[in-house]
């Protein structure tokens, strides 16, 4: 027996050895984040300043877009009533009112100041919607640059370049178009102008922090938007900041800056940053930020990162000693025990959660720090930092689940599930833990236990998990036995579970103590096994709560059996084996056609392929009447689907633009409005059918059959597995549309945005009925006439109601997509989908969210076919965080995330 003294003294020399190495690791963290966070956030601020440029760069486009596409719609009206043979007075009185009606409502066309022209077929008269009474004497507006760039343009609409309005002083832009007779004949000019004031404010008021600013230069870099007023109108080369001529010579050539230059501002003669932009109209913006304010956050970043490892290095010291004095007091003292062994889960379950946010902190800039250029000998360090944390926080969560079982705050939370999911999930992870090994898995499941049962399925599988993954961990060679038998008795059936092994087995004397709390057996046998001591504790405690029981058998040498008896409620009499998949018939195809379908949704996009597919023809998708127009410029198209209500452009908008150049092109009309009326609308403004939403399979066949080229049109018949993957893609495009849906109508209220929110509910009507929602869709409908109508109060006290239908109606169909890929092991993964649950279940890790966690997983078992995510599966089961977070980075840097 070791004397106190010395014992105490070897305490004491370990516990020096370990307080050395958290000191060292730490004092090695911060000297590498010293030398990262710098270039860490320098590439943080360069993508907000690009996120920022870009934002406001869309924002301009969008109110240019909307004075060009008005000045169009105008100057076709006028040469229309021309050609009737109008008289001044009547084209006079539709300047007037086309002026009123676009003033009166600034989201029509933003900093719109009135529609004017010269008329040649009324003897060069000029008549203005604003009036004549400012007309200066001199005035001839021949000689002003809106007409000059109308008729230098011949066709189409110009715009010209800021210049001082002569009625109002304001710095403008004017949009001008010829009004040309059947001949080509000049019958005279409209323009319209749009002042600068809302487009300077977009500018100056983009920063990146306090002091900064925007400003905006015409195509010969001259100022037209600036805070400082004397700098208006300027030529960039004419400001007194020092380095400025490498970025004007820059911008001459063309040369889009994305890097940022140091430039030296005359007012505070202190130095600034400047990141610019430039716009496809030939315009650069730039944003300036001042360097001190630039860089405060690398210096409260650095100073944040000394004190937080001074911190965890302090309160790792303490927990190390404290611990190690603590189990010094228990072996000196036995007959404490007890109320030592609470003290001690009551410290750890308090110091778990107060290590755990700091810690993952620790871990994260470790991985931060990796993914930037060093040296290997610097990487292997911080491997070794993150490594220490990840395990460190893998012993914390299972002294926090057993702290919780302890403190009696651990929940069981039964729900509904599918047992065969439950088996499936369980031994596939196994399977994935001995695929390098020799050992023979052997699995034997009842097919009579019933396969919908109601339960703690999260509980169950982490059960199975300990004791599955005991066995793989304590087994080296033979053979591992997993069985399930089922005993049904009214309304419940009671699960026998065994475990069964050939390996190290557990000494007789042991087997009493087996299931206590940080108990290992055969230690020098078994120090390459990691663990706490604490799965089998736990496992016991949770069967206990799910009113079961759990014993074991075994013989030393030769391996060991665990039994679990398990109650759990049944809700369908359906068995195990008795799961089936439906099928669909389909039957025509045209192989060699291509057609485009144009819609702002993606639901709607992915009902209308789904519906088209069977006809095996090659389909393009877009989402905007903009994209549309550049795709059909690329590509021979034989039929185009157009969606009519789209933000920015909308069906009718793009039709005309695309009858400029395809005259011939069959353009079919998609809208969810279908009254009187609707299709002659639509076949007077240059679409050749019309087909209403939801589509109905046999009108899109009789469109088809009429529009498509008789010679690519074929017979042919489809498998059945095609249509139920079509069905299922739609419903999973609906469920990931309708979710974005929901955040965006919310920013509509807060915003105000009627006009955007009415978009967003017409397309969720047509959405809605396409999967067969009849009583959402007739809400939306509602809410879509309210919207039109400006009936807000209505709105504002149906929505919510709408809204919790519509979260219902997605939460049903996600799980029935999840039991769907669960039967599909073999069928193509969605990569997309998975790469946001892997982001999801990484970020609830990150907070230690339980509840997320277990949200998380749940949603990724539909993806076990993937082996990465089988392994992750297991890992989360059994609390190893930092490994799933290892795999999931992994994935992101060299697979397809």
């Amino acid at each position: 027996m070791i004397e106190p003294n010395k014992k105490r003294t070897r305490v004491i020399r370990s516990v020096f050895k370990q307080l050395l190495f958290v000191w060292l690791a730490f004092f090695l963290m911060t000297f590498i984040s010293y030398l990262f966070v710098k270039n860490i956030v320098n590439d943080y601020l360069t993508k907000e300043a690009k996120n920022a440029l870009t934002y406001t760069q869309s924002k301009i486009a969008t109110d240019l877009l909307q004075a060009e596409t008005s000045l169009q719609n105008i100057t076709q009206s006028i040469r229309t009533m021309i050609l009737r043979g109008n008289s001044a007075n009547v084209i006079q009185e539709y300047l007037t009112e086309m002026t009123k009606y676009l003033m009166s409502n600034d989201t029509r066309v933003s900093g719109f100041s009135g529609v004017y022209g010269v008329f040649d077929v009324f003897k060069n008269e000029y008549l203005d919607g604003t009036g004549t009474d400012w007309i200066p004497k001199d005035y001839n507006p021949k000689e002003r640059p809106w007409y000059k760039a109308a008729v230098a343009a011949g066709t189409g609409v110009a715009a010209t370049a800021p210049y001082v309005d002569a009625q109002t002083g304001e710095i403008i832009i004017s949009y001008s178009e010829c009004i040309l007779d059947n001949k080509g004949k000049q019958l005279g000019v409209v323009s319209m102008d749009l002042l600068l004031d809302r487009i300077m404010k977009y500018v100056i008021d983009t920063r990146l922090t306090e002091g900064g600013y925007g400003i905006l230069l015409n195509e010969n870099l001259e100022l037209i938007a600036s805070p400082t007023k004397e700098n208006m109108g300027k030529h960039l080369s004419e400001l007194p900041y020092k380095g400025i001529s490498d970025i004007v010579n820059n911008l001459k050539n063309g040369i889009d800056i994305s890097e940022h230059k140091i430039i030296i501002d005359d007012r505070q003669n202190s130095e600034f940053i400047l990141f610019t932009k430039r716009f496809e109209n030939g315009w650069n913006m730039g944003i300036l930020t001042p360097k001190d304010q630039y860089y405060q956050k690398v210096k409260k970043m650095r100073l944040f990162i000394a004190l937080l490892c001074v911190f965890l290095a302090a309160a790792l010291s303490f927990i190390l000693f404290s611990l190690s004095v603590a189990k010094q007091k228990s072996d000196e003292k036995n007959q404490l025990a007890e109320a030592a062994s609470k003290a001690k889960s009551d410290f750890l379950a308090k110091m778990s959660h107060e290590i755990r946010t700091p810690m993952n902190a620790i871990i994260g800039m470790a991985e931060m720090a990796l993914r930037e250029y060093i040296s290997d000998a610097a990487r292997e360090h911080l491997i070794t930092i993150k490594k220490a944390g990840s395990n460190l926080l893998s012993i914390i969560n299972d002294i926090l689940d057993f702290s919780k079982i302890e403190s009696g705050k651990l929940e069981i939370i039964q729900r509904n599930y599918l047992f065969s999911s439950l088996i499936n999930d369980v031994v596939s992870i196994i399977k994935m833990r001995i695929v390098d090994s020799n050992l023979s898995f052997v699995v034997n499941i009842d097919p009579n236990v019933p396969n919908s049962l109601f339960g703690d399925e999260i509980r169950i599988r982490q059960v199975l998990l300990n004791i599955l993954s005991n066995a793989v961990k304590y087994t080296k060679k033979g053979f591992i036995s997993f069985s399930v038998n089922g005993e049904i008795t009214g309304d419940t059936v009671i699960l026998t579970i065994e475990v069964t092994d050939s390996g190290i087995g557990i000494k007789k004397e042991d087997l009493e103590k087996l299931f206590d709390d940080f108990v290992r057996f055969d230690f020098a046998v078994n120090k390459d096994v990691e663990g706490t001591g604490l799965g089998l504790a736990i496992t016991k405690n949770l069967i206990k709560m799910m009113n079961g029981n759990i014993s074991v058998q075994s013989e030393y040498g030769k391996g060991s059996t665990f039994t679990v008896k398990l109650p759990q409620k049944i809700r369908s009499r359906e068995s195990f084996d008795a799961i089936k998949s439906d099928s669909v018939a389909i039957k025509f195809n045209a192989p060699k056609a291509r057609i485009l379908i144009v819609d702002d949704i993606d639901t709607n996009l992915k009902v209308a392929k789904g519906l088209m597919l069977p006809y095996k023809m090659q389909i393009d998708l877009c989402s905007s009447g903009i994209e549309a127009i550049e795709r059909i410029k690329a590509n021979d198209y034989d039929l185009v689907f157009m969606d009519h209500m789209m933000p920015e452009m909308d069906g009718i908008e793009a039709t005309k633009l695309i009858r400029k150049t395809h005259a011939n092109l069959p353009i079919i009309a998609l809208t969810a409005n279908a009254v009187s009326g609707t299709k002659e609308m639509f076949l007077s403004n240059g679409f050749s059918d019309f087909l209403s939403k939801p589509i109905d399979i046999i009108k899109l066949n009789s469109i088809l059959e009429k529009w498509l080229p008789e010679e690519k049109q074929e017979k042919m018949m489809e498998t059945a597995h095609e249509s139920l993957n079509v069905n299922l893609e739609i419903l999973d495009t609906f469920h990931k549309d309708g979710l974005k849906k929901i955040k965006e109508i919310k920013e509509c209220l807060e915003t105000d945005n009627y006009h955007l929110y009415t978009i967003y509910i017409h397309a969720l009507k047509s959405a809605s009925a396409s999967v067969g929602a009849l009583d959402l869709s007739e809400m939306a409908k509602l809410l879509e006439m309210a919207g039109k109508q400006g009936d807000f109060t209505y709105i504002k006290h149906n929505t919510s109601k709408f809204l919790t239908a519509l979260e219902n109606l997605l939460d049903n169909i996600n799980a029935t997509l999840l039991e769907n890929k669960r039967n599909e092991q073999e069928g193509p993964v969605d990569f997309e989908a998975l790469k946001v649950e892997l982001n999801k279940l990484k970020e609830a890790i990150g907070i230690f969210d339980s509840d997320a966690i277990d949200k998380a997983t749940t949603s990724l078992r539909a993806f076990t076919q993937v082996a990465e995510v089988e392994n992750i599966l297991q890992k989360t089961l059994t609390g190893e965080y930092d490994e799933v977070v290892a795999i999931i980075d992994n994935l992101a840097e060299n697979t397809f995330l």
